[in-house]
């Protein structure tokens, strides 16, 4: 067997995607383990270091899935209250493969004090997602960051 066609069968046999109906063990879906992300609920909280919290307030489409989504989330600070006026940034990253996203969420308010709307969030592919929202004050600060780990699938 000549160095290409084992360089290529080894890629092949070590890519993305399942292997049929019977690839998954018991208890186990697309992304693996169910303990290796959150199942998507609207009203999903995700505490950062320093006390902020983001809420994933609503997802459509709910579940998130592959290629665009429109995620609403409300920003708390330590103690609870709405963070109005914050910067945002959402960091997709597919831990597994390496890579985020080559699409950037962009940020508007939402309906609410301290609530924002991000869309797209984008989703290139299905599997385990890591989604950081990147929190910042008005004077561009980072304050904070929370990670929403979550499955999304085809």
């Amino acid at each position: 067997m000549g160095y290409v066609t084992l360089v290529f069968l080894l890629l092949t046999l070590s890519g993305c995607g399942d292997s049929g109906p019977d690839a998954y063990a018991e208890g186990e879906d697309e992304c693996g383990s169910s303990e290796a992300y959150s199942d998507y609920l609207p009203g999903l909280v995700a505490s950062g270091l320093n006390g902020y919290s983001v809420t994933l307030v609503d997802s459509t489409p709910g579940p998130p899935e592959k290629g665009e989504n429109r995620w609403t989330v409300a920003v708390a600070d330590a103690s609870g209250a709405p963070v109005p006026d914050a910067g945002l940034i959402v960091s997709p990253m597919m831990p597994q493969h390496g890579h985020g996203a080559a699409v950037q969420a962009v940020i508007s308010p939402g309906e609410t004090a301290g609530s924002y709307v991000a869309d797209p969030v984008h989703f290139s592919m299905a599997g385990v997602w890591e989604i950081t929202l990147g929190v910042a004050l008005a004077a561009g600060a980072s304050v904070d960051e929370a990670v929403f780990t979550l499955c999304i699938e085809s």
